[in-house]
């Protein structure tokens, strides 16, 4: 599930800044509500597979130009194989997503609030957690990677400064206090991840009146997960540097995204002592996009992307590409329906052994209906 980032905040309140002329609310005013239905498929050699469909819906409204609410809830089902072996198939709704922003209008600061309600599947048999394990791992990107991690709550604020008429630069903070859950049945106490606390930074400059370049700074701190009152593991601290490119030629938009993770070594705790090791990866990651408009109603966004995971300790590399089409279509003055179609490639490499080929593809549409 795709959880609302403080760092989007930084983006939405400089740009709103930057055209302030234009459009003085930083609060969105449409209300909107967005149903998909997604099918993804990742095929690791010839005897490893996993697909998931699911329906993401989301719900954006606010309240008035200073307020608004957001809520995301999903329904997935998973299968596949790994080794030639059947998955334990996976089925039920996510977690209910959340968020709260408030715009303190003379201050050029918006805070938020977001969470997690904790009515996704969680305890699961030991087979049913194999399958949400592989399920997770960031290189498939699946639209819900995890269905039920316990109650979570994060408040934060956001403050930008325009520095020049082009220039605005965009400072937050968020803290994400974790609530324990219990991942496999059978369990007699609960597993109590670590807190996080966010930093982030964003500088938004304004090229010309038809492009403009954004560079964003976030740095993550976790605290100790603990099963009961036993501490297990702490998560190394992440770092993330990315960077944004637009430009509008007449109707059309080409839109570029690059994006580089750090991860340090994280520590693991048990009765023989402590041991640091690097067991998540670093990623590179470059998307780009071009939207061009076939009619005032319809417009076809191309896509080519392409993603690098750094060997650790205990997972080898792995790299990705794609590419994608993205038809749009505006139907009413309320209602625009939207397809995607993707294909990757790539190869995933195990430490002392050949990599093996992976194909990936994604398939879906949705509908969007906005209104005053």
């Amino acid at each position: 599930m795709k959880r609302i980032r403080i760092t989007g905040l930084i983006i939405l309140l400089s740009q709103s800044l930057i055209a302030a002329d234009e459009s003085p609310d930083i609060i969105a005013q449409q209300k909107q509500i967005s149903i998909d239905g997604v099918y993804q498929s990742w095929s690791i050699g010839d005897s490893s597979k996993i697909s998931e469909f699911s329906i993401p819906i989301s719900i954006y409204y606010p309240i008035n130009r200073r307020f608004s609410v957001g809520a995301f809830l999903s329904q997935a089902s998973t299968s596949g194989e790994f080794l030639g072996s059947s998955l334990q198939k996976l089925n039920g709704i996510s977690d209910a997503q959340f968020s709260l922003n408030y715009q303190l209008e003379d201050q050029n600061i918006l805070l938020s609030l977001s969470g997690g309600l904790p009515i996704g599947k969680n305890e699961l048999s030991s087979d049913e957690f194999a399958t949400s394990v592989m399920l997770s791992q960031s290189e498939f990107n699946f639209q819900v990677p995890l269905f039920g991690q316990g109650l979570n709550l994060s408040p934060g604020f956001t403050w930008a400064k325009p520095l020049n008429e082009k220039t605005v630069l965009g400072l937050g903070v968020s803290y994400q206090l974790k609530g324990g859950y219990r991942p496999l049945e059978g369990m007699t106490e609960d597993y109590n991840p670590g807190d996080e606390v966010l930093l982030t930074g964003g500088l938004d400059y304004q090229l010309s009146e038809i492009a403009a370049l954004s560079f964003d700074l976030t740095v993550n701190f976790y605290g100790k997960d603990k099963f009961g009152d036993t501490e297990v593991y702490k998560s190394g601290t992440k770092i993330m540097a990315a960077t944004q490119y637009k430009k509008y030629f007449g109707y059309d938009l080409f839109w570029w995204f690059g994006r580089f993770r750090n991860r340090s070594k994280s520590d693991i705790y048990n009765s023989s002592g402590n041991t640091s090791l690097k067991t998540q990866r670093d990623e590179f990651e470059s998307i780009g996009m071009y939207r061009k408009r076939l009619s005032p109603q319809t417009s076809l966004t191309y896509t080519a992307e392409a993603r690098y995971f750094f060997k650790t300790d205990v997972i080898g590399s792995a790299y990705q590409a794609g590419a994608g089409i993205l038809p749009e279509t505006q139907v009413s003055p309320n209602t625009r329906l939207q397809g995607r179609l993707k294909l990757f490639f790539g190869k995933e490499n195990t430490i002392g052994a050949n990599g093996e080929t992976i194909v990936g593809f994604e398939i879906g549409a949705g509908i969007e209906y906005s209104f005053q």
